[in-house]
């Protein structure tokens, strides 16, 4: 058989990976992408952004890109001691 039906596995290479980034971003309302959306998306690797973005990973493909970089998601612990009430505010549930 031929090769027609082969997977390329050529590695992207650093402009590539931008210019599928700033797409994926346009796609995104202008905004970068997470990790997974990107990785969905574009169908490139952890490994491939880290090989080249090997400094700040995503963070510096982000700017590389000429974005704002996504900010750290901090998971809240699953005991937190406070409650969202109806108008949205944060209170402690010592204050109920």
């Amino acid at each position: 058989m031929s090769g027609a039906n082969k997977i390329s596995t050529k590695r992207p290479n650093r402009e590539e990976i931008v210019d599928l980034f700033r797409a994926c971003a346009a796609k995104n309302g202008g905004k970068a992408p997470g990790k997974g959306l990107f990785q969905e998306t574009c169908a490139v690797t952890e490994a491939q952004v880290k090989y080249h973005f090997w400094k700040g990973g995503y963070t510096e493909l982000a700017q590389e890109a000429r974005l704002q970089p996504n900010l750290l998601q901090v998971r809240l612990a699953p005991r937190a001691n406070f409650r969202i009430d109806d108008d949205g505010k944060a209170f402690s549930r010592s204050e109920s």
